[in-house]
């Protein structure tokens, strides 16, 4: 497997990626569960494994533990950083740790920002946007960098044209391919390709799913994105979402479904955010013909 997420991408053949996340420090959880549930979705032969952690640093340390076991087993780990709140020489520090580690890509991120952080013009050794952080980390030289692609827009905006001016930004300062954050209406996906396209941005766009499972999911989904529910969609959750099992199967068959119509639209490559549910992730594989 080559170290270099952007290479394969190369690969002709359909294949998936997976997200999982660190439990909380005051879960139950530990991340031995984690590590289980990793080796269960290596049923889907993932191209890599991307681990993500909680803004401004939170559960760092955990996310650091799993992409180490995800080296060690000989997966290929992509690990998140985000910008907003660290000093350069706290980025170039987690680089050292990263390498160290084994890991040989990142998704820079700009990371959420407190409601309390202001940014002085003395300070200009903080980062403020991710295409700060990928031209930093591009300078390093040592790292393939993700970016996040947001279809419909930032959820502060919705504004796609703006989302694409700031793809460019981090295509032009580095960034190797990426990520969109989730969506359920695949043409909105398209039409953002095209426009990308337009733009002369050539790097790889990678389309991120994930199932709606729960109710609580859902909520917690729209109150942080700009993620719309088509209206046939809409009206199943209507329909079926009291029941949480019900609701379950909407969401995998959704899923399944879009899965579906991105390969047969030529799309080769599909990310998958877990929410660290192995058993509906598989079946949403199977379902979609793209998993024997």
């Amino acid at each position: 497997m080559s170290e270099r997420i952007v290479d394969t991408l190369q690969n002709p053949f359909p294949s998936y990626s997976i997200e999982v996340f660190p439990p909380k420090p005051n879960s139950e959880k530990t991340l031995e569960i984690i590590f289980r549930t990793i080796d269960r979705l290596n049923a889907l032969d993932p191209s890599f494994v991307s681990v993500t952690y909680g803004s401004g640093g939170y559960n760092r340390e955990r996310a650091l533990s799993i992409a180490g076991h995800l080296i060690q087993g000989a997966y290929c780990a992509l690990s998140h950083i985000t910008a907003v709140g660290y000093l350069r020489s706290d980025i170039t520090d987690l680089l050292d740790q990263l390498f160290y580690l084994g890991v040989r890509n990142l998704l820079a991120l700009r990371g959420d920002i407190p409601a309390d952080l202001i940014f002085p013009d003395t300070q200009l050794d903080r980062f403020r946007y991710a295409f700060d952080l990928i031209e930093y980390v591009k300078r390093d030289g040592r790292f393939c960098i993700g970016a996040a692609a947001y279809p419909e827009g930032y959820a502060d905006t919705m504004d796609v044209d703006l989302s694409i001016q700031y793809l460019k930004k981090k295509a032009d300062v580095g960034a190797d391919f990426f990520i969109t954050q989730l969506f359920y209406d695949n043409d909105r996906f398209f039409r953002f390709l095209d426009k990308a396209q337009s733009a002369n941005i050539s790097q790889p766009i990678i389309p991120g799913i994930m199932p709606i499972l729960r109710n609580t999911n859902l909520k917690r989904i729209l109150n942080l994105s700009s993620t719309s529910i088509p209206a046939s969609l809409q009206e199943k959750i209507d329909r079926f979402g009291k029941d949480p099992l019900d609701l379950e199967k909407v969401g995998i068959d959704h899923a399944a479904k879009q899965i579906k119509n991105l390969r047969e639209r030529g799309i080769k490559h599909i990310h998958l955010y877990t929410m660290n549910k192995s058993r509906q992730i598989i079946e949403i594989c199977r379902l979609s013909e793209a998993v024997s």
